[in-house]
């Protein structure tokens, strides 16, 4: 074997890693982005989580049950996540 199959053997056997999460979207919650941006209170937040957790509601849609979020804003701190 000469020098140049050696170093293509060694280069074939490193192996590859894989992300466990997607190179893609900030793994931030929406609250989170939200409050970052200055569309929401940190306390305006808080209350959208309460609202959610005993609605079983998502945390846009019970923002905006509250009248705290506009579509535009949910739209927005999705588009930042994803």
């Amino acid at each position: 074997m000469n020098r140049n199959n050696s170093q293509t053997m060694a280069a074939r056997s490193v192996p590859l890693t894989v992300p466990s999460k997607p190179a893609t979207g900030s793994g931030r919650s929406i609250g989170a982005i939200l409050v970052d941006a200055g569309r929401l209170s940190p306390l305006d937040a808080e209350r959208i989580v309460h609202f959610q957790k005993d609605r079983g509601a998502r945390f846009g849609d019970s923002g905006k049950a509250l009248g705290l979020l506009t579509d535009d804003d949910v739209r927005y701190a999705l588009s930042v996540q994803f």
